[in-house]
């Protein structure tokens, strides 16, 4: 099985995944059309095609901390924060398969025939996940996993459950909208990403403040409406933006020969290593949170824990723009050592989350050990009280009460 894009010349480029083609980085380009392949790159062409990437994920990264700060001035923001931590890392999980479909669509979306095929495999993963977080929604299988397993407090997993019901929509629009800011990224667009993510904040921002204002939803509901309503309108914003590239893919011939084009089975293969890296990833969150939730004091760990994420992912932001890049920039040469790499990052951060939980995991055997110590301090006191009891109250003898 060969994924390949066309050269320049027409001729094909050959390769055991793909060959994503070196881009025209020009400074403040507009250009409508797929970037061609330039011999070498400036450091300050790959600075201004970095800035607007770096820039959306600052943008993004400002998210956390506001919302946060919304949910702590509101009532009861102890079990709003726990909850809201709770129902954003089970999200991050369900986006987790989608969340690489930018990188996808930025390495293959390349003419008619993988535009159309790469969005039909994002339309069907996206619909899998939205199934699967509903199956998550139905109460005996929210309950058994919030209660039985994670053994939260009944007012925060109330409170969780109805903030993954507002973000039913987010795993699939995320989805929706990278992989149309992947073929922005393809065409040289990538100042229209950070435009669709100014278009989010505010739509963010604008949902939150009105719901504060005018209703008396909890506050892990509002942050969860806040971030559906602002990714949705980021989707819808990239979809209009991406038009133009979109009628210039459609407008191009169709893949010559049958059996060269992009296929179904060719994306899986390729798209699948991407998908693991973020579930080994982001799975790390709800595993953290499964933790804490069994530790010592498991209701305040939990509302300081999404507090803490989000600031640490203000200073993570800048650097997670570099791969959209390498995405586009990387050649045919490094396509093996990017296969090394990538294994390496999925092994790399599965340790990560190994080390997360194994810290984790000890403090909640340190925190049961005493806390069975001091039940079995308790036992051992009320069984010298009943002993005590079945003998009677002492003789005093030589004492007055053992006068006759």
């Amino acid at each position: 099985m060969r994924i390949g894009v066309k050269d320049n010349d027409g001729s094909r480029l050959q390769g055991p995944g793909f060959t994503p083609v070196l881009c025209s980085l020009d400074a403040g380009s507009t250009d409508e059309t797929p970037m061609t392949r330039t011999a070498s790159l400036t450091q300050r062409q790959i600075l201004f095609f970095w800035l607007p990437l770096a820039a959306t994920w600052l943008m993004m990264s400002v998210e956390g901390p506001f919302l946060t700060a919304v949910i702590a001035r509101l009532t009861e923001p102890k079990y709003n924060l726990a909850a809201f931590g709770v129902a954003f890392s089970f999200a991050l999980l369900a986006e987790a398969p989608v969340i690489m479909m930018m990188s996808a669509a930025t390495a293959l979306v390349t003419d008619r025939d993988s535009y159309r095929r790469l969005r039909a495999f994002t339309h069907g993963l996206n619909g899998l996940i939205t199934l699967a977080l509903g199956i998550l929604l139905v109460p005996p299988i929210f309950a058994f996993v919030t209660g039985t397993l994670m053994d939260l407090p009944a007012e925060v997993a109330e409170r969780t459950w109805l903030a993954l019901l507002y973000l039913m929509p987010w795993p699939a629009t995320i989805g929706f909208r990278r992989f149309y800011q992947g073929v922005l990224i393809r065409h040289g667009q990538t100042r229209r990403v950070a435009y669709g993510t100014v278009i989010r904040l505010a739509a963010m921002s604008a949902t939150a403040m009105v719901l504060v204002r005018h209703t008396d939803l909890a506050g892990a509901v509002v942050g969860a409406a806040a971030l559906s309503a602002g990714v949705t309108a980021e989707a819808a914003a990239s979809r209009v933006m991406a038009d133009r590239a979109v009628r210039s893919l459609m407008s191009g011939p169709e893949t010559e020969a049958a059996g060269e084009g992009l296929t179904f089975l060719g994306i899986a293969r390729f798209y699948t290593p991407l998908a693991l890296t973020a579930v080994l990833a982001l799975g790390v969150h709800p595993l953290v949170t499964f933790f804490v939730g069994h530790g010592r004091l498991a209701l305040e760990s939990l509302a300081v824990l999404p507090v803490v994420n989000s600031l640490v992912f203000v200073f993570r932001s800048l650097g997670l723009g570099l791969h959209r890049h390498d995405a586009v920039g990387i050649g045919h040469e490094q396509y093996r050592a990017g296969q090394d790499l990538l294994a390496g990052t999925a092994a790399g951060d599965g340790l990560d989350g190994l080390h997360a939980v194994a810290l984790a995991v000890l403090h909640g055997a340190a925190d049961h050990a005493e806390r069975q110590q001091q039940h079995e301090g308790q036992s051992g006191h009320g069984r010298d009280l009943e002993s005590q009891a079945h003998r009677g109250p002492p003789s005093c003898v030589g004492g007055s009460l053992g006068r006759p």
